[in-house]
């Protein structure tokens, strides 16, 4: 990794002036006004949330503009500042007051006219149910799958839920937790000690519930 900036994919991290310019192929996230929480991000497994995102990144340009995100848990402000950065049309996340300013100030940064909903709870979230994504960070302690309702709720159908910041020593007893209660699994992924789940609920799943 080079300092002040993570490459994921064609996703291009950057939170330090002096970071590495964006070739003509990236996509790059601004993060520079976000510097100070970075860390605590990183140390939340935050950089799962951008590994998760970044197909994404790789759909046209109207495909992503339609996109919606919810995000809560460690990190969630890092989630939404990606999907801001790839264009998405609406983030909502529950945010720690510690990450209220950092994200204001990397989502004016960014721009990109996404519609953007801060709140401070997961029950607080926008209630409709039309999110494409509901990313939850896990700082590092696997999930309750029954404490998911605020976020589960949200999500359309078709759409998936994230589970990002897992220990990557409990990633197989999340999985197998989450599968027998309803998640089909879509995707996967490691960095260093940490792992993300993603995947659509089956018909009368058991998350949230």
């Amino acid at each position: 990794m080079d300092e002040g900036s993570r490459r994921v994919g064609s996703l291009l991290l950057r939170w330090s002036e002096d970071a590495p310019r964006p070739g003509k192929r990236d996509l790059a996230v601004d993060l520079a006004p976000a510097a100070d929480r970075m860390a605590a991000w990183i140390a939340d497994g935050g950089l799962l949330a951008a590994q998760a995102l970044h197909p994404v990144a790789g759909l046209p340009p109207e495909q992503r503009r339609g996109l919606r995100l919810t995000a809560a848990g460690p990190a969630a402000a890092l989630a939404g500042l990606v999907a801001a950065a790839i264009g998405f049309a609406r983030i909502a996340a529950a945010l720690h007051p510690d990450d209220r300013e950092a994200f204001s100030a990397a989502m004016e940064r960014i721009g990109g006219g996404a519609e953007v909903a801060v709140v401070d709870r997961m029950a607080d979230l926008p209630t409709d149910h039309a999110n494409d994504y509901a990313f939850l960070g896990c700082g590092g302690t696997p999930p309750r799958p029954d404490l998911l309702g605020p976020l589960v709720h949200r999500l359309r159908p078709e759409g998936q839920l994230v589970l990002f910041g897992l220990p990557r020593a409990a990633m197989r007893a999340s999985f197998d937790d989450f599968s027998a209660r309803g998640l089909s699994l879509r995707a996967a992924g490691i960095d260093g000690d940490f792992a993300f789940l993603a995947g659509s609920l089956d018909h009368g799943h058991r998350i949230g519930a």
